[in-house]
């Protein structure tokens, strides 16, 4: 939201509670379930043929029984886009796939399978396929790869960051615009 909000011209800062870029999000291994309409690149040079009303499914049963439906359908849809946008940013996926169930795995790998793809009650809503793409790099660093490159860009389009700052509350004027 703040690369594309800044690329439009909206005034944008970045605040982060921590001394860097994404939290805990920067903790974690930065898998992200991609695929649908027909499948990203690299589901495709894999062999898969991911249909978007799959994601959607497998992604509405993996979000329990409160899952969001018009939220869910709405990122099944765009998911080949986020794909593509993740990679226009400069998030690098290695075209590489790993057959047998892994979290985290300690290669640089991309496309990986959770387990529950192909585990019931699962695989009798939504066809089996690998979903979690991971950015290449080694270990479970892939967090830090991706929120670190989607930062960059952000600065580059001309947001601003604060770092060791915590955002409290939102300041609007009468026109309900963010003036602080």
């Amino acid at each position: 939201a703040a690369i594309e909000a800044a690329r439009a011209g909206a005034h944008v800062t970045l605040f982060e509670a921590t001394s860097g870029n994404g939290g805990t999000s920067a903790l974690s291994g930065g898998e992200i379930y991609l695929g649908g309409g027909g499948g990203t690149p690299i589901q495709r040079a894999a062999g898969f043929d991911d249909r978007t009303e799959d994601l959607y499914k497998y992604l509405l049963m993996a979000g329990g029984p409160n899952a969001d439906e018009d939220k869910v359908r709405l990122y099944a849809d765009g998911s080949l886009g986020h794909y593509e946008w993740l990679t226009a940013q400069g998030v690098e996926y290695r075209n590489s796939y790993i057959a047998e169930r892994t979290i985290e795995p300690s290669t640089d790998d991309c496309l990986i399978w959770s387990g529950s793809e192909d585990a019931w009650p699962f695989n009798t809503e939504a066809r089996p396929c690998p979903r979690g793409h991971l950015p290449e790099v080694v270990g479970e660093m892939g967090g830090r790869q991706l929120v670190d490159t989607l930062a960059r860009r952000a600065l580059e389009a001309g947001a601003g960051a604060h770092f060791d700052a915590r955002a409290i509350a939102l300041v609007v004027d009468a026109a309900r615009r963010v003036v602080g």
